[in-house]
């Protein structure tokens, strides 16, 4: 991510001063480079008039919800039109964003996207599952050759019963909001492979070597073992604001999209839930609760929030090693005291990956004086091959 002109320090020399970590810099940015933005970046609360309103806002979601991802694993919601003029002001920014070669999830640090979170709680029925703060934002355009993620189950846990209450519904689940066009024709859409079809949803992915060849363990090949079983992959095209909820062991992927038809972006937001006892919140209690009185984060949680998914998605959004080092910088400085321990574990052991990955280069050369103590943690964290998030089949 650069800022090729622009009186703003370039983000080639932020290693340096650092001035990028301040809320100045953001509000400076937006005043200055991001046209027809207002710069709005604060911690004001919504007040109890927000709650009610997502209440009636999202009454045509029946308790058909909870019964489709209990059998499905995945339930496709009605758009909400009385938030469209929210969902194009947030487009509108991640497009500018995008413009100045910021990943889409920068516009985290901004209120747009948490101000429109607000207007889609989970329905009814998934009342014991709470906000992991577990955030992203996509901005795919085929045009340019861009596509979703490709197939991948979002947890792997060593457990996967464990991972579902007793009666099969999900510990975890995953909103994803369409912002723009979601269309299998254009500009792509989500797929998935219904729980029903496929034997390792309930069950682990993997199985007896001995009864099986290593191929046959693939997820996707034991789905789709027969011509037939592709008839059972379903799209899931949305208009704006229209979204899916689906769990976390359900096989999903984005498409491609089409260039020749393609005339917009695809946008979106996916923000995840879960109980507490299978995955806790990203933050601290103390950094941040989404509940009464509905503060916004602080311009400091954001900031380690998306420095933090930037880190473990890296590979996925094609970071390149220095920008990983410079999300690394907020990390390991005091913005990253709001992490909660687990979570931060996890992104350092993705960065000690990105270190090995590179050998060593660009990606773990710090600042002069990084002290000797930081060395030898990644030292131990790269011989131990630490764990990040176990969320895909592929490698």
């Amino acid at each position: 991510f650069f800022l090729d002109h622009s009186s703003i320090d370039p983000m080639d020399s932020l290693p340096k001063d650092k001035a990028w970590h301040s809320k100045d810099f953001w509000i400076r940015l937006r005043t200055e480079k991001l046209k027809g933005c207002a710069p709005t970046l604060s911690k004001r609360k919504t007040g109890a008039a927000a709650h009610h309103e997502t209440t009636t806002l999202l009454a045509h979601e029946n308790s058909n919800a909870w019964d489709r991802v209990k059998a499905d694993g995945y339930y496709r919601s009605k758009p909400l039109p009385s938030t469209l003029a929210q969902s194009r002001s947030l487009v509108d920014l991640i497009n500018e964003l995008v413009g100045l070669n910021f990943p889409p999830t920068f516009a985290l640090l901004y209120d747009e996207a948490w101000e429109l979170w607000r207007h889609f709680p989970l329905p009814e029925g998934f009342e014991g599952l709470v906000p992991t703060l577990d955030l992203l934002l996509f901005h795919v355009d085929p045009r340019k050759g861009d596509a979703g993620f490709s197939p991948h189950r979002d947890r792997q846990p060593e457990d996967v019963k464990a991972s579902f209450h007793e009666d099969g519904t999900p510990k975890y689940v995953t909103r994803w909001i369409a912002l723009t066009e979601a269309d299998a024709e254009s500009n792509s859409c989500l797929y998935v492979i219904p729980a029903q079809d496929d034997p390792g949803y309930f069950t682990s992915d993997d199985v007896d070597s001995e009864d099986r060849g290593p191929v046959d363990t693939l997820p996707l090949v034991r789905s789709l073992s027969t011509k037939q079983s592709y008839q059972k992959i379903r799209a899931l095209p949305c208009s704006p604001t229209g979204s899916v909820i689906f769990s976390h062991r359900i096989i999903h992927w984005g498409s491609s999209g089409n260039p020749a038809t393609c005339s917009a972006p695809r946008v979106a937001l996916s923000v995840t839930y879960s109980s507490p006892d299978f995955e806790a919140a990203y933050v601290t209690p103390s950094s941040f609760s989404w509940s009464e009185p509905f503060d916004l984060p602080s311009f400091e949680v954001r900031l380690a929030l998306v420095c933090s998914q930037m880190i473990v998605y890296r590979q996925r959004f094609d970071l390149s090693p220095s920008h990983v080092r410079l999300c690394y910088d907020v990390v390991k400085s005091s913005a990253g005291d709001c992490l909660d321990k687990a979570y931060k574990g996890k992104v350092l052991a993705e960065f000690a990956a990105s270190v090995r990955e590179m050998g060593g280069a660009e990606a773990g050369e710090g600042d002069e004086g990084e002290s000797s103590d930081e060395e030898r943690m990644l030292e131990v964290m790269l011989e131990q091959g630490g764990e990040g998030f176990d969320d895909d089949f592929e490698d």
